[in-house]
């Protein structure tokens, strides 16, 4: 075999592996652990979804959206300081979850926002959650709801 060849071998084996190295994540790739809502109080319209998504896809992925079969009004959301104050906000352009780490949803910082619910409907064990995603796969999780104990600190309240 000749130089030429065996260069030309050599790069068109390094192109296919490094292509190889971009795939998209996919549904499969992605993994979610501890997702939680609180059961809402009786006259409470809102509700949070936290948890965590690990990636384990060679891409980062950003997810757009959400929803949930008790209300059509969902939407990503974070906490920020304002002026000193801590506010709550939709957040542009979505969550991204890097390639190979985690993204981590909870209290105080990002989470998902559900709007409009009725408290005495609201599933008592589990909301069913389907998180979409840039790449358009779209995935489901199943998130604990967990009671209200009465003794919330702000690290904990919803929204």
């Amino acid at each position: 075999m000749t130089f030429l060849r065996r260069f030309l071998l050599v790069l068109m084996v390094t192109a296919a592996l490094a292509a190889c190295g971009d795939e998209p994540a996919t549904s499969a790739d992605l993994e979610f652990t501890n997702v939680w809502t609180r059961e809402p109080a009786v006259g409470q319209p809102n509700a949070a979804i936290y948890g965590t998504v690990t990636n384990t896809g060679a891409t980062d992925v950003t997810i757009t959206g959400a929803s949930v079969e008790v209300t059509d009004r969902v939407e990503l959301h974070e906490v920020v300081m304002d002026d000193g104050l801590m506010t709550m906000q939709q957040r542009d352009g979505g969550f991204v979850v890097p390639a190979g780490g985690s993204l981590t949803m909870e209290p105080g910082g990002l989470h998902i926002m559900v709007f409009g619910i009725d408290a005495e409907t609201y599933p008592s064990d589990a909301l069913d959650v389907t998180f979409t995603f840039d790449n358009g796969a779209p995935t489901f999780a199943s998130a604990e709801v967990r009671a209200i104990d009465g003794g919330m600190d702000m690290e904990e309240t919803d929204g």
